[in-house]
């Protein structure tokens, strides 16, 4: 069973006890109780819009009985073999198949009111798939889960259900947020940046430790906090370059040597590419940098290389 199957179930259904939430008369929360808990299409109708309640009333007989099948949750978990457990630790509920599979759990995540208007969020994680013997798993790095947003508004006294539906969040921090703004040239600025300081560093390093040339990698003119400087931790730029694969500002960089230029009277050669993570014509251009200095640039899905457009010099005192 997919997280999207049970949250359509769901909509009826809060958490229904009022030993874990001790909740108030007459708040939204409770409406969402109450509908879950419903025997009858009346104490239901209660909670729905006004226009759909009076089209219940004017119903009756058979008819009310098939739609009270299609409309009380207790009916709908029924047709899907489907029950609700509170969780051992008492923060919601686990989705339970007919076979006693757990398939998920449940919560109230958080609610809003503002005068009549009332927002909630449901949240339903779907459970790791685990062998029959182990707990289900919902880590953060292996839960998959839906949001609903629910919307009630008070009429005649009571809360009712007006609107309910997926919500899809949006992360402000994200990079195709930044794209979708224009903002990817201010990743390809920053990239170009540290080009220039690995240029320089580079430089730095060889003149340092002659006898050794340039380093085998990057992570060698680095160092962690505390080191003493050495051909194998320079400590000539942040812990943070220390990471392998280095990845800033939304792109991957890629140190290749070609020659270390130790003991032959020559300065080394190396290449080092930049390439954005996620490639789109708004994320930047892939970028290319060697020992000459010169920054290259490509629009092409590839990385960039010697042979692409130049776009600045960089010096070991700063771009020309």
């Amino acid at each position: 069973m997919k997280v999207v199957r049970f949250c359509t179930l769901l909509i009826p259904l809060l958490l229904s006890t009022r030993v874990s939430f001790a909740l108030q008369s007459n708040t939204p929360e409770a409406a969402l109780e109450e509908m879950a808990t419903a025997d009858t299409l009346d104490a239901l109708a209660k909670h729905l819009p006004l226009k759909v309640e009076e089209a219940i009333n004017k119903i009756a007989g058979k008819e009310k009985e098939q739609l009270a099948g299609k409309l009380l949750a207790r009916h709908l978990m029924e047709s899907k073999g489907i029950t609700f457990h509170k969780t051992e630790d008492g923060s919601g509920w686990e989705v339970v198949d007919d076979k006693q599979q757990v398939q998920g759990m449940i919560k109230l995540k958080t609610s809003f009111i503002s005068g009549t208007d009332a927002m909630l969020v449901l949240e339903a994680t779907e459970a790791k798939e685990s062998d029959a013997n182990e707990r289900p798993s919902y880590s953060k790095a292996e839960k998959r889960r839906t949001r609903i947003l629910v919307s009630m508004r008070l009429q005649e006294g009571g809360w009712r259900l007006i609107e309910f539906g997926p919500w899809e969040s949006k992360s402000l921090e994200a990079e195709d947020f930044l794209r979708g703004l224009g903002l990817g040239a201010q990743n390809e600025s920053e990239a170009i940046g540290t080009l220039g300081v690995l240029n320089s560093a580079l430089s730095t390093y060889e003149n340092t430790y002659p006898k050794v040339g340039l380093p085998l990698n990057l992570q060698a003119l680095s160092g962690e906090v505390g080191q003493e400087a050495s051909a194998e931790h320079a400590m000539l730029l942040d812990p943070s370059f220390v990471a392998a694969p280095l990845v800033r500002d939304g792109y991957g960089f890629q140190y290749t040597l070609v020659d270390r230029g130790a003991g032959n009277g020559q300065s080394g050669t190396y290449r080092i590419t930049a390439t954005p993570l996620e490639f789109s014509k708004d994320s930047g251009r892939s970028l290319f940098i060697d020992q000459t200095g010169v920054i290259r640039v490509t629009t092409e899905n590839r990385d960039a290389n010697e042979n692409d457009e130049p776009l600045r010099r960089y010096s070991r005192y700063g771009p020309d």
